[in-house]
């Protein structure tokens, strides 16, 4: 049996704090702390699966607890909670904090769980990506070793393991679908979450969107920061849209320089009303290397269910061309 996740909650205020146990008594082993401070001692002795903290406390804020416990913790799904939301506050958890979350105050708890059991789902499918490229590795690591010894081996029996083998990696290739640089689901993942959705919107006539972010000038970003800042960069970028995001809406990246959001329940004017906060957060979002490349920027645009296409191909297209439409 699997031993209960492990959260510690941190606020100032006691009456916060027992809401909070209230919630999560059931199936978790809770620890609380009253300060940033002793919240950064407990996470120096014990190994903790979540970390919900209070922002605005006497001493150390919530963003600053979770970048100072990124050191003793550094796998923990961490969620801050404020009275007083600001841009300001939600780059600094997501950026220095790597916060999963941002929630205001007063809290829905039924949204909290939710989002809490989400993370803890993704957190373990990480875990078990990473498994699985640890076991790729092992596998290629083995392939190469038979093939090494192919003098002591009968060639049809080198053969022979080699297929087998192949075919396991190929297996286990096909159970990763998040892409590896950003952690947003890979091109065929989100089509094939687009079709679930157009599915369930055409059987209950229910309004539907996607929108295409675009990274424009993206091949002069990376001449002059290198691969890994655009891996950085893709990380930064879906962790942003994530972060506005409504907890039923997916994110993925269909290119290098192109991610999809995808919006169910949400009509036209819903998704022109996201796209232009999405545009408002990406110009003031303070990604590294941006400003010392010419003509980098960043594109938005939308696409809608019916009107855009009937099929995940053709609204996916749809919102591309526009997309392209807004770059020429």
């Amino acid at each position: 049996m699997s031993p209960s996740p492990r959260l510690l909650l941190v606020d100032d205020e006691e009456d916060n704090l027992e809401y909070l146990v209230r919630v999560f008594h059931k199936g978790y082993d809770v620890t609380c702390a009253r300060s940033g401070r002793e919240a950064l001692e407990a996470v120096r002795r014990e190994r903790f699966d979540v970390i919900i903290t209070d922002q605005l406390m006497p001493g150390m804020s919530g963003a600053e607890l979770l970048q100072r416990s990124l050191e003793y913790c550094p796998d923990a799904i961490r969620i801050v909670v404020t009275g007083y939301p600001d841009i300001e506050t939600a780059i600094a958890s997501l950026n220095e904090g790597r916060a999963f979350r941002f929630f205001t105050k007063p809290l829905d708890a039924a949204t909290l769980v939710d989002q809490v059991k989400r993370a803890l789902g993704e957190q373990e499918l990480e875990r078990e990506n990473r498994r699985l490229v640890d076991e790729l590795r092992v596998k290629n690591d083995l392939l190469k070793g038979l093939l090494d010894e192919k003098e002591t081996l009968i060639e049809a029996k080198v053969e022979m393991l080699t297929h087998a083998l192949r075919e396991e990696l190929e297996s286990v290739r096909a159970q990763l679908t998040a892409d590896g640089e950003s952690g947003a689901l890979t091109g065929a993942a989100f089509a094939a979450r687009v079709d679930e959705e157009l599915a369930r919107s055409t059987r209950h006539s229910l309004p539907c969107a996607v929108i295409a972010v675009g990274l424009v000038n993206l091949a002069a970003y990376e001449a002059t920061n290198g691969h890994a800042r655009v891996a950085e960069l893709a990380r930064m970028v879906f962790e942003l849209l994530r972060l506005g995001s409504r907890r039923y809406d997916v994110v993925g990246r269909a290119e290098a320089d192109r991610f999809l959001l995808l919006l169910p329940m949400c009509d036209a004017a819903g998704s022109e009303s996201r796209a232009g906060r999405l545009r408002e957060a990406l110009a003031k979002f303070p990604f590294p290397g941006t400003h010392e490349v010419e003509g980098f920027g960043f594109r938005v645009a939308t696409s809608n269910f019916p009107a855009g296409g009937k099929d995940p191909a053709t609204l996916i297209a749809s919102a591309t061309r526009e997309l392209q439409t807004n770059q020429a």
